[in-house]
């Protein structure tokens, strides 16, 4: 909480890696944040993807959603 420019990566049990970069403040919890510089990327891809790759978010306002902590979910990232 109270942090920006967050990087955030995940790695499946089959080796896949993705992640995303956060550029504002994570001030909020249960609603959306706003991030014009948000994307989410690729690392590895079990061969589906050959090289690292980059996806600009198609709306601002779903850039992040932190969820809260009675949720099944953790985060919100590029969607929700």
């Amino acid at each position: 909480m109270n942090k920006e420019y967050i990087i955030i990566i995940i790695e499946y049990e089959d080796g896949n890696k993705f992640g995303g970069y956060v550029n504002s403040k994570i001030d909020k919890v249960d609603d959306d944040i706003y991030d014009s510089k948000q994307f989410v990327f690729s690392l590895n891809s079990n061969g589906i993807m050959k090289r690292v790759k980059k996806f600009c978010i198609k709306q601002q306002q779903h850039a992040f959603y932190l969820y809260n902590q009675s949720s099944d979910c953790l985060f919100a990232l590029g969607m929700r």
